[in-house]
């Protein structure tokens, strides 16, 4: 699974006619975070924890196709926060593939 994206520029101003896009890896993490309450009818607070599932996806950016299928080394990576939604059909990857379509909606799948 990958995507092409014409006309991809990169950081340096570098056009990629044909750039072949790819999830690399995706990081799922059970994150708690810590937050102050106060007490109902005290000045005290309670300290309380909220716990949120937060990913994000690692994404490669080869040249072309050719590239890749010849093992050339990505000349860019980005990473992009996704929102994993457990209760979807659709696993993480796939998930993250389409958060890339919303951020490029020109991109092709390959």
């Amino acid at each position: 699974m990958a995507l092409t994206i014409k006309n991809y520029e990169l950081p340096d101003g570098s056009i990629l006619e044909e750039a072949y896009v790819r999830v690399q890896t995706v990081q799922t993490t059970n994150a708690d975070y810590e937050y102050l309450e106060p007490i109902p009818a005290s000045e005290d607070l309670i300290t309380k924890w909220l716990t949120r599932i937060e990913s994000q996806a690692t994404v490669y950016v080869y040249a072309d196709k050719p590239a890749r299928d010849n093992r050339v080394s990505p000349l860019f990576w980005f990473q992009i926060p996704i929102h994993y939604n457990l209760s979807e059909w659709t696993n993480v990857f796939e998930q993250a593939y389409s958060k890339l379509r919303e951020l490029y909606p020109t991109a092709e799948d390959c």
